[in-house]
């Protein structure tokens, strides 16, 4: 399958510095028109499939993006952001650099490492690549694609400047049973 995997658009959480895993902001002005630019680029895209995360933030996005197309939808907890845990909806500056806790610190908080939250969005994506061979819209967030792109195409990703996967950054992936960076935009 060929994976389109898309951040979702600028959220209240993300302009106020505020951390969001698990728990949810609406996306602002800002990233709903971020979303409908995503899908004015992928206007030519023939997607047989599209998947998004539970949270609202990714539904909204997927549901700009797709706006006036006809494409099945589905919802997935595995393409959830890594869950922080205690630490969701807490100030970044406070949780990263005051407390100075380390992601891979996360499950003392009752959240995941990036290692755990890798593994589950992996083994999401690759059962989701079981059922197709075309393209397939997935739409989620930008730590877990941070962590993608660390490990399948850390070149790529140190080439960014500011946050390396901006809202409505997309990546786009060869995925069969194992996974191939093919670009980002």
């Amino acid at each position: 399958m060929k994976a389109y995997i898309v951040r979702h658009g600028q959220t209240l959480f993300n302009l106020k510095h505020i951390v969001q895993g698990w728990c949810d902001s609406p996306l602002t002005k800002l990233g709903i028109e971020q979303a409908k630019q995503a899908g004015e680029k992928l206007k030519n895209v023939d997607f047989e499939w599209a998947y998004c995360s539970t949270s609202e933030r990714a539904v909204d996005t997927m549901n700009y993006i797709l706006e006036g197309r006809n494409v099945s939808k589905s919802y997935c907890k595995g393409l959830k952001e890594i869950n922080f845990g205690t630490m969701d909806g807490e100030k970044e500056d406070l949780v990263f650099n005051e407390l100075n806790i380390k992601r891979e610190d996360m499950p003392l908080y009752d959240g995941e490492s990036p290692d755990m939250a890798l593994n589950r969005f992996e083994s999401t994506l690759l059962d989701i690549s079981k059922n197709h061979n075309g393209n397939v819209l997935i739409v989620c967030h930008g730590g877990i694609m941070v962590n993608l792109m660390r490990k399948y195409a850390p070149d790529a990703l140190e080439q960014s400047v500011g946050h390396p996967i901006p809202n409505c950054c997309i990546l786009v992936f060869e995925i069969k049973d194992s996974f191939k960076f093919i670009e980002k935009f």
